[in-house]
């Protein structure tokens, strides 16, 4: 049976404050590729100077939105990664709390 004051002296909470961060930092990251991608492609797509039609242009359509859903996948995938570094914090946190009561 695991002693929980005893783990969570043992739980690195600077490594978890760093994890959440670069966790955050990458979000943060995948957002503006996101961004950048879709708005180069609304400016490659401007149908005033766009000329582009056709097969190429249904291609090209249907690979930039896998290319969104992938990063909001990924993106997603990190804020989930962070809850789960955020309840851990908490955890060790409330169980250091309860060993020094």
């Amino acid at each position: 049976m695991s002693n929980p004051g005893k783990d969570a002296e043992k739980f690195d909470f600077a490594a978890a404050e760093e994890l959440r961060s670069i966790l955050t930092q990458l979000n943060e990251k995948i957002q503006w590729l996101a961004w950048v991608r879709s708005t180069q492609g609304k400016a490659l797509l401007d149908p005033v100077a766009g000329r582009w039609q056709g097969g190429k242009r249904t291609q090209f359509d249907k690979e930039s939105g896998s290319h969104r859903a992938a990063l909001t996948a990924l993106a997603a995938e990190a804020l989930a990664l962070r809850g789960h570094v955020d309840g851990a914090i908490a955890t060790a946190t409330a169980d250091l709390r309860a060993s020094r009561d």
